[in-house]
């Protein structure tokens, strides 16, 4: 899949959009496993009728569902403005929209593609890390599918036009084998 990366400076900030074309693969994948686990849903003898017809609707859901989301392809656009963090567009492989105020914003970076199986699916890209309410729910993939190299012109791109993200952003803590329950917030 090859990615397209463009990153525009506009009157409010700045604009990063990232698009690629459609993820051959995964709609292979999905056709290759669901047309198995179909067949293995439809040749179990042990299920009553009504329970492998819900199984079904439930696996051709997921299969189209999968399909739709690889054949569009990648097409998400970043708007940094006054530091405040706008993903929006859509991206097979566990990518969400989301936002994230300049109040939250705890560092940028480059995470590999994870998860995936039982795990929830994390594209590769670039990560914003933020201050959460929640322990799970403290980063979001801003731009994914993208190399650690465009992450890296993408980062000193921001850092150009909004200096002050250094005094904003802060290096990961060292890790500590003591366990902290963040009680002094």
């Amino acid at each position: 899949m090859s990615t397209s990366l463009r990153i525009e400076t506009t009157s409010s900030g700045l604009l990063v959009r990232v698009k690629a074309s459609t993820v051959v693969w995964r709609i292979a994948v999905a056709i290759l496993g669901g047309g198995f686990f179909s067949y293995v849903i439809v040749r179990q003898a042990s299920f009553p009728r009504s329970a492998d017809i819900l199984a079904l609707i439930f696996l051709l859901f997921a299969i189209i569902r999968e399909i739709i989301s690889a054949a569009r392809g990648t097409d998400v656009e970043l708007r940094v403005e006054n530091l405040n963090f706008v993903s929006t567009g859509h991206a097979p492989g566990g990518y969400t929209r989301g936002t994230v105020s300049r109040d939250d914003l705890l560092r940028l970076d480059y995470r590999a593609a994870s998860g995936g199986g039982d795990d929830p699916e994390y594209p590769g890209g670039l990560y914003v890390e933020y201050n959460s309410d929640s322990a799970w729910e403290t980063r979001i993939c801003a731009l994914p599918h993208i190399t650690e190299q465009q992450t890296e012109e993408v980062i000193a791109a921001i850092r150009r036009e909004f200096p002050e993200i250094d005094k904003l952003t802060q290096g990961r803590p060292a890790h500590s084998p003591l366990i902290s329950l963040n009680l002094n917030r």
